[in-house]
């Protein structure tokens, strides 16, 4: 099964995501979080295979988040999905340890991929 983690402070957001990716995935649970704390909770506490979560959100924000998911969990895969300019914040979330950024403006097949390319780099492992 695949354990997917998805934060967004936006309930429209966070709906459209989780019935994109039940679309494409067979066997999947997605747990959902809107803030910032609640992230870093079930992020650290939970087992994901992918963590999907938005830059702004109550609370201190994803790449917060990031910081501290990762440094408890190094290798779970977290994938930033962001309004902002990633021209201004591509570089730093995957320096930080983010497996990629992606814009909520781009086409969801970049999304969609992005979450393939995940789950087969974690079937090679």
């Amino acid at each position: 099964m695949l354990r997917i983690l998805l934060a967004d402070d936006h309930d429209g957001v966070r709906l459209a995501v989780k019935n994109i990716l039940i679309d494409e995935f067979d066997d999947i649970l997605i747990e959902e979080c809107s803030d910032t704390q609640e992230l870093i909770s079930k992020g650290v506490a939970g087992e994901w295979d992918i963590i999907v979560s938005d830059l702004a959100m109550p609370g201190g924000g994803g790449f917060h988040a990031l910081k501290v998911i990762k440094a408890a969990k190094p290798d779970i895969p977290f994938i930033i999905f962001s309004t902002y300019p990633p021209e201004q914040y591509a570089a730093r979330v995957v320096q930080a340890g983010a497996v990629a950024f992606i814009s909520k403006d781009a086409p969801v097949t970049g999304l969609i991929s992005t979450v393939r390319g995940v789950i087969a780099t974690r079937s090679n492992n």
